[in-house]
C-alpha cells in the first residue's frame, strides 16, 4: 500500500482497490479545501491512473494509440489520446 501526505491528511492507495472506492474514501476522509490540497489530491489520483494505464499496456500483447486534437472555444488545442 502506498501512502502520501497531503496537508495534515494521509491518502493511502492499494493497487487492488477499485477506483470508485478510492475516490469515495478520499472524498470521505479529506475535508481540506485549500487549493494546494486539491491540486495535490488531483496529482495523486493522476499518478495512480497513469501507473494503472502503463501496467495495462505493459501486460497487453498488443495495443494501439490514437490521438486527435481540436481547438476549444478559446482557440486552445485540446489533445485526446486513446490507448486500446
Amino acid at each position: 500500500m502506498e501512502s502520501k501526505r497531503t496537508g495534515n491528511r494521509e491518502l493511502s492507495f492499494a493497487s487492488n482497490v477499485d477506483r470508485k472506492q478510492a475516490i469515495a474514501l478520499i472524498s470521505y476522509h479529506v475535508t481540506c479545501v485549500l487549493p494546494e490540497s486539491k491540486n495535490e489530491m488531483i496529482q495523486l489520483l493522476a499518478e495512480d491512473v497513469r501507473r494503472q494505464v502503463v501496467k495495462e499496456i505493459k501486460d497487453a500483447k498488443m495495443f494501439s494509440v490514437s490521438a486527435d486534437a481540436t481547438p476549444d472555444l478559446s482557440r486552445n488545442d485540446q489533445l485526446s489520446v486513446v490507448c486500446r
